[in-house]
């Protein structure tokens, strides 16, 4: 496990150590940048970010709700729900969990 700051190894090495194409683990590293895990520095390496984890776990949490919202309005379109009963639907389940306290009391 790197910790925040700390450098990954290069690409070279990260390649034999796994004994994969090159150009596979730059395409992992493209993408852990582009999710912000890491950060490139060009010359000196890749480095993990210092809040990398957090918002890793933040677009994995994102994107399986993504999924799930985009198969619950599929489904709903698929039972000919009209638009607006599921945006009804949806504000009413979103009132329940983010405009109201898990008892039902509003939030302050």
């Amino acid at each position: 496990m790197l910790q925040p700051g700390e450098q990954l190894p290069t690409v070279k090495q990260l390649a034999g150590d796994l004994v994969i194409n090159p150009s596979t683990v730059a395409k992992a590293l493209r993408e852990l940048e582009y999710l912000h895990v890491v950060t490139s520095r060009p010359g000196r390496g890749s480095y993990v970010s210092e809040n990398g984890t957090a918002l890793a776990a933040q677009h994995a949490a994102e994107s399986t709700v993504a999924e799930v919202v985009e198969r619950a309005v599929r489904e709903a379109r698929s039972l000919a729900i009209e638009g607006k009963v599921l945006r009804d639907l949806f504000e009413r389940a979103y009132s329940l969990w983010y405009a109201t306290r898990h008892n039902g009391e509003p939030m302050e």
